[in-house]
Formats: C-alpha cells, sequence, structure tokens
C-alpha cells in the first residue's frame, strides 16, 4: 500500500518515511528540545550542576505529556540503577540522580499527528517511540551543555560583581585613609597659624591641597568616571576639569568646587568640599576623627615614618623625615605633610626647643643636602656618623621626649 499523503510506503511490513516527513519533524522536536533545555538549564542549582557534571541526571517518568509540566531536577524516591554516560537515558534512577521533566510520548504523538494526520495509529505509536528514545537522548544532552554554560555563566557574573565591590570597597577605604591623613596633617597647620607661623603654615597648606587633597579627588572622579583610568598618576587642574564639564548634574558642580578649592590655599575650604562631595555623589559618609581616632592615626603614621627612615639611604630623605618626627615630639603628637623645599623652614622652627648639639647636626646636615643638590659629586661628604646620629634621632622621635640624651655624638638615644 502506498501512503503517497505520507511520503513513504509499506513495504514488507517496513514502513519507510520520507526525507521530508523526516526533516519536518526532526525540525518540530528539535524546537521543542531547545525550548525546554533553555527553560529548565535557567533554574540551574550548584547541585544539578555537580550533577550535570558527573552524568547523573536522568529524565522523569515518560508515560505521558504530563510530567513535561514537572519541576527541574528532582529526586525521585525510588532506587534502581546509575545512569552512566551524559547520553544514556534511563526512567530507573538512583537515590542521588537528578531528575529533569521532558515532553512525553503523548505529546510527541501529537505533534507528528501535527504534521501529518494521515498515518495509521500502528505507524504513528512506531514513529513516536523511536523518536522520544533518540530525542531524550539528544535532550539530555543539549540539557546537560546549557546547564554548565548557565552555571558557569553565573560564576562568571558573579565574580565580576564580586571584583567591582571589592574595587569599590578598595577605593572607599583609601578615600577615608587620605581624609583621615588629611585631618590630622591640618591639625598641625592650625597649631602653626595659632602661633603666628603664617609663612610655614600657608606652605603646608598648598603643599597639603597639591598632594593629598588632589589625590582624594582623583579618586573620587575616577570612581564616578571609570574613563579617568586612562591617565595614570595625578590629574592636573586643567585634567580634571575636562572630565568635570562633561558629567551631569550634580556631580558637576560637586566636582567643579572641589576643582577650583585645590588651586586655592585654604585646606579647610577644600576638605569640607571633598566631604560634601564623597557623601553626596559617592554616599560616602566621611567624619572627622575624634581625639582617640587622631592618636591612633599618628602613631600609625609615626611607624610606618620610622620604618622608612630604617632602610633610608638618601641623606636629603633621612633629614625630612627626622624633622617630620621631630616636629611630632616636639609638638606633642602632631604630625606635617611637607614639601622638601620646607625643610629649612621646619629647622628654624623646631630650634627653639632643640639642644643646641641637636640643632648643630640639623644645620650641618641641611648644609650638606644644599651642597649635594647644587654641586652633586663636588659636595664635601659628610661622615657616615654624622648621618646615623640624624637618623637615629628621628628613630627616637616620640610624645614628649627628652632630648638630653643627644647632647653629645656619642650619646644613645633614649
Amino acid at each position: 500500500e502506498v501512503i503517497k499523503s505520507s511520503g513513504g510506503e509499506l513495504l514488507s511490513n517496513t514502513f519507510v518515511i520520507s526525507k521530508e516527513l523526516q526533516d519536518k519533524i526532526d525540525k518540530k522536536l528539535n524546537e521543542i528540545c531547545q525550548e525546554y533545555a533553555e527553560k529548565e538549564s535557567a533554574h540551574c542549582t550548584p547541585q544539578l550542576y555537580a550533577a550535570a557534571l558527573q552524568g547523573n541526571i536522568a529524565l522523569a517518568s515518560s508515560s505521558s505529556s504530563a510530567t513535561a509540566k514537572g519541576a527541574v531536577a528532582k529526586k525521585p524516591a525510588a532506587s534502581a540503577g546509575k545512569r552512566k554516560g551524559a547520553s544514556k537515558v534511563s526512567e530507573e534512577t538512583s537515590t542521588n540522580q537528578e531528575t529533569i521533566p521532558f515532553v512525553g510520548k503523548d505529546e510527541i504523538k501529537s505533534q507528528i499527528r501535527s504534521i501529518n494526520d494521515e498515518l495509521p495509529d500502528e505507524i504513528l505509536d512506531l514513529l513516536t517511540d523511536n523518536l522520544y528514545s533518540v530525542k531524550s537522548r539528544q535532550y539530555l544532552d543539549q540539557f546537560i551543555q546549557r546547564v554548565k554554560e548557565s552555571f558557569v555563566a553565573k560564576e562568571s557574573e558573579a565574580g565580576s560583581d564580586t571584583t567591582r565591590k571589592n574595587e569599590i570597597k578598595n577605593v572607599q577605604e583609601s578615600i577615608k585613609q587620605m581624609h583621615a591623613n588629611i585631618c590630622i596633617f591640618s591639625r598641625a597647620i592650625e597649631q602653626l597659624i595659632a602661633e603666628n607661623e603664617t609663612g610655614l603654615a600657608e606652605t603646608l597648606q598648598r603643599h597639603l591641597i597639591r598632594s593629598l587633597c588632589s589625590d582624594m579627588c582623583d579618586n573620587i572622579l575616577r570612581e564616578l568616571d571609570p574613563s579617568a583610568n586612562s591617565k595614570t598618576g595625578q590629574l592636573t587642574i586643567e585634567e580634571r576639569n575636562k572630565l568635570i564639564q562633561k558629567m551631569s548634574e550634580p556631580n558637576r558642580s560637586f566636582l567643579s568646587k572641589v576643582n577650583e578649592s585645590l588651586n586655592g590655599k585654604n585646606v579647610e575650604t577644600t576638605l569640607t568640599r571633598l566631604e560634601d562631595a564623597a557623601n553626596d555623589l559617592l554616599q560616602l559618609s566621611l567624619k572627622r576623627p575624634n581625639k582617640k581616632n587622631e592618636k591612633d592615626i599618628a602613631l600609625d603614621i609615626r611607624e610606618k615614618l620610622k620604618a622608612k627612615l630604617t632602610d633610608e639611604q638618601d641623606p636629603a630623605m633621612i633629614l625630612h623625615l627626622t624633622v617630620t618626627l621631630i616636629f611630632y615630639a616636639v609638638t606633642t603628637g602632631r604630625f606635617i605633610h611637607a614639601p622638601g623645599k620646607a625643610v629649612p623652614a621646619l629647622i628654624k622652627y623646631l630650634s627653639k626647643a632643640l639642644p643646641t648639639n641637636v640643632n648643630q647636626r640639623l644645620h650641618e646636615m641641611q648644609d650638606y643636602v644644599i651642597q649635594q643638590s647644587t654641586t652633586g659629586a663636588a659636595a664635601a661628604p659628610l661622615s657616615t656618623d654624622r648621618i646615623e646620629f640624624i637618623k637615629k634621632l628621628g628613630l627616637s622621635a616620640k610624645e614628649n621626649m627628652s632630648f638630653a640624651s643627644f647632647s653629645t655624638d656619642t650619646d644613645e638615644a633614649q
């Protein structure tokens, strides 16, 4: 009997279907496999991912189309075997297997009938059984692959989120630390102003604004506009202004005020504007340290300076670090952030609190550094003992320090 409408014929009890009909059925069922794989893999869990890696996934019962409505990755109650390999389908699963739903045979039969409704029931049943077996294996392999891809994508996304969160946290911690240090250094400036040391105070204010305050502004700017990261090092006033003018409000307004103050000489004004920008633009509340926190921060700065001084070999830097530490000792816990050009003025300021011998050694070192910077190799060498004396002076710095032990070159620092 020739079944013309189906494109096939029954020969010696064997039914041969045409390629055209086969392609139509394959296309339809492939679409269903893909749809189910995408839908069910979207519910990927760590347990399901582990089962997929181990090839320990099976299809739920296929007795009817109702199985297609089940939940993803349920563990069956029965225990009767274990699937071997990603492509082998077994309806009997162990208690450790994860099961996933797929269309039942009734659904496949319905799809075939929708393509050709003239197929005899016997042939339709035969096709359904054969295609269910083939498409089940295909779907299971496709599902496992999608689960792996989905889980890897989620892990990658989660990793990116974690990285970004860590970056934000690091930037915020950096801003907080800069803010705390600026507050500490500004205290010393306030003391100098109170003592009418206005020239030195102005030098220190300008340096603090140009260095730490500018760095803090750059950190805020880079957090708001990642394109600023293309420029390494500190941004210039002009570079900041170009980036700021491209921003929308309120970013532009807040940062314009900060950038304007960076060209000034009032630390308090700049610090207040930085605090406002951090609070309103980054939702980062910056609290000025109380007395206890100030002491802790100062001690931390002291230890870092001493560690740097211990390994330092350059005479100019040894003198710079020592003068900074002596200032801390003389002013009972105040720290300065000073440029190298301010060292002579600082030595002059400190001289009234230091023994004559110590003053002589500091001026001697200062003269040597100046000669070295102007004449280079032609500068008369300074003995190692004289340099070590200055170094020990800085390393011994502490609040309420007594300089009596430094009355002679050979005495040990206390």
